[in-house]
């Protein structure tokens, strides 16, 4: 089915993405993070630091394009800085820019460190 103007549109503001390909295991170091693909502007070391007490507990990052950060920002450093040369991922799969963008600011004002929309700015 070939996509148009009017489905990429709706897509933008429509649900959440639900076409994760699988869940990975991925070498920490190799998880980009892309500034310009990512809501939050800092690192919070407190909230890094209490994932690391924590780090077996917590959910998978989510990833695109098998590496491309979408979320998970603080557990990906509290796994770098425990040493851990992997960690378990969602990948969403080949999705574009805008799409990484808009699912990492959707999943972000949903869970973990709240972010204020100010904070996207």
């Amino acid at each position: 089915m070939k996509k148009t103007c009017a489905d990429s549109a709706a897509r933008k503001h429509s649900a959440p993405l639900e076409k994760a390909v699988a869940t990975i295991t991925i070498a920490t170091e190799a998880v980009v993070f892309i500034k310009a693909l990512y809501p939050r502007l800092r690192e919070d070391d407190a909230a890094i630091e209490r994932y690391r007490t924590a780090i077996d507990l917590l959910p998978p990052i989510v990833v695109a394009r098998g590496h491309v950060l979408v979320d998970g920002f603080h557990r990906l450093q509290a796994y770098r800085r425990e040493g851990r040369d992997s960690i378990s991922a969602i990948d969403l799969g080949n999705i574009t820019d805008a799409e990484i963008f808009n699912e990492s600011i959707r999943r972000n004002a949903g869970h973990g460190l709240q972010m204020s929309w100010a904070k996207t700015t």
